[in-house]
């Protein structure tokens, strides 16, 4: 009897043991916690371009192309380059130079965007730093001039847009997992929305809280 009572002692502390083994293996990393991964280092990356200020230029302005005649990639080009992309953004260069990914609806681009951990807002934005307006006369201005002006409203779109992609993490990561193949639909995201989501940013009037940007329809993908 002692040994059977034995023996039923060793075949319990064993199947406590392996319960325990299993409640400590870690868990798999969810979809947000692996795009906010990707997020954080697009936005290092975007800091280093910005920094490196080799921007796509053509004859002293910008040129909103992927990449100009000097091999020089535009933000979003890098962004996709650095990602182990180089050879996409050489083909986009190749049969559309000026292609704008606002335009973009599917494809690799689009996959590209939602593995990111940015939106397709924030993309476009990015995109758009190319983007400069020259008031009257400025267009006149000396090529060396007008290169360092350029070069350094440049900078300066990318620092902003470079804060507010840091200040607006949160609420971006949960409009990237929505829009995710891999996420849970919007609704079921809803109910554990923080409060203070609905606060307005810097950035965004109350018409278009982060609360709003769930419930309204992105650009298109």
């Amino acid at each position: 009897m002692r040994l059977v009572s034995s023996i039923v002692c060793v075949v319990i502390a064993a199947c406590g043991s392996q319960s325990s083994l299993k409640a400590e293996a870690p868990a798999a990393p969810s979809l947000r916690s692996e795009l906010a991964a990707r997020r954080a280092i697009q936005i290092e990356r975007l800091h280093d371009y910005r920094v490196a200020g080799e921007f796509p230029m053509d004859g002293g302005f910008p040129a909103s192309v992927f990449i100009d005649a000097a091999g020089r990639q535009c933000p979003m080009a890098a962004l996709i380059a650095q990602s182990g992309h180089e050879a996409l953004v050489d083909e986009v260069a190749r049969k559309n130079n000026e292609l704008r990914l606002a335009d973009v609806h599917e494809g690799p681009l689009v996959d590209w965007i939602l593995e990111s951990g940015l939106t397709k807002d924030e993309v476009v934005e990015i995109q758009g730093a190319m983007t400069i307006e020259f008031g009257p006369g400025e267009l006149e201005t000396k090529s060396n001039v007008m290169t360092a002006l350029v070069e350094h409203m440049i900078r300066e779109k990318l620092r902003k847009i470079e804060d507010k992609l840091r200040v607006t993490t949160a609420v971006s990561l949960l409009v990237a997992e929505a829009r995710s193949p891999k996420g849970p639909h919007v609704p079921s995201l809803l109910p554990a929305m923080p409060k203070q989501l609905e606060a307005k940013t810097p950035w965004m009037p109350r018409r278009t809280s982060p609360y709003a940007m769930l419930l309204r329809p992105q650009r298109k993908l």
